[in-house]
């Protein structure tokens, strides 16, 4: 999933909701990566609810607020 994200194929990302998915302090951060490389992805809502992110995993999750200016919705 990180990898299409990272490169977009032409299609934008505004909604992301990965509810209940057991991500983890890993997970979390490969997403950060790639959303954070990704030109497509202006993330307007993200759903992170219910997963295995501490406080170890927060600081990736602040790297994609830090990056997307146009983030409404953190869940």
């Amino acid at each position: 999933m990180c990898k299409h994200i990272e490169t977009g194929a032409g299609v934008t990302l505004e909604t992301l909701v990965l509810r209940n998915t057991s991500i983890d302090d890993n997970g979390i951060k490969k997403l950060s990566n790639s959303l954070v490389k990704s030109k497509d992805a202006d993330l307007k809502m993200l759903n992170l609810n219910c997963n295995e992110i501490t406080s170890e995993g927060v600081k990736d999750v602040m790297e994609i607020v830090k990056n997307k200016p146009n983030l409404e919705i953190l869940l």
